[in-house]
């Protein structure tokens, strides 16, 4: 059973996935809402640092 609150979900998430994984494949569609929010904005953070990591990119190189 995931945390019932949204970093709850998010650590549950990146802490532990195979738990995640089972709890969300033995579970009905209509009550993973809230663990597929934490997901969605979970995959929506890592996006805008990949993105951010892309367009600092020469910044980064120029630090010796």
């Amino acid at each position: 059973m995931p945390p019932d609150t949204l970093t709850g979900r998010i650590s549950f998430l990146v802490m532990q996935p195979v738990d995640a994984l089972r709890y969300a494949h033995g579970t009905p569609a209509a009550e993973l809402g809230g663990l597929k929010t934490a997901a969605v904005l979970l995959l929506l953070v890592n996006f805008a640092f990949a993105m951010s990591l892309y367009y600092h990119g020469e910044a980064l190189t120029a630090v010796p």
